[in-house]
């Protein structure tokens, strides 16, 4: 669940990734064949695979950048709320009449 960002109320994200990766030992040296291959990324490893810290980036970079509803409406952008607060330009107008 995430925060939309127009109405802010949670929203559901389905969050669907599929990655290939080339596991490569720091320092090895990797073919041009490999560098022309985009079918995977290649990681390079010192030490042990952190599977749990990888599948957690993942998952964040398929996030949305802003969540949002399909349909949803700003807080307070009902008829109600529209017609009990005057526009602020209306107010610069009114002021600006008053001084000439």
């Amino acid at each position: 669940m995430l925060q939309c960002q127009r109405c802010l109320e949670d929203v559901a994200v389905g969050v669907r990734s599929r990655s290939r990766f080339r596991l490569v030992q720091a320092g090895e040296e990797w073919g041009d064949q490999d560098l022309d291959d985009d079918t995977y990324e290649a990681l390079e490893l010192e030490g042990l695979l952190d599977v749990r810290t990888l599948i957690e980036d993942e998952v964040l970079l398929s996030l949305p950048a802003i969540a949002l509803h399909d349909q949803c409406s700003p807080p307070g952008a009902g008829a109600d709320a529209d017609a009990a607060k005057p526009s602020p330009f209306a107010e610069l107008g009114r002021l600006k009449q008053g001084k000439q």
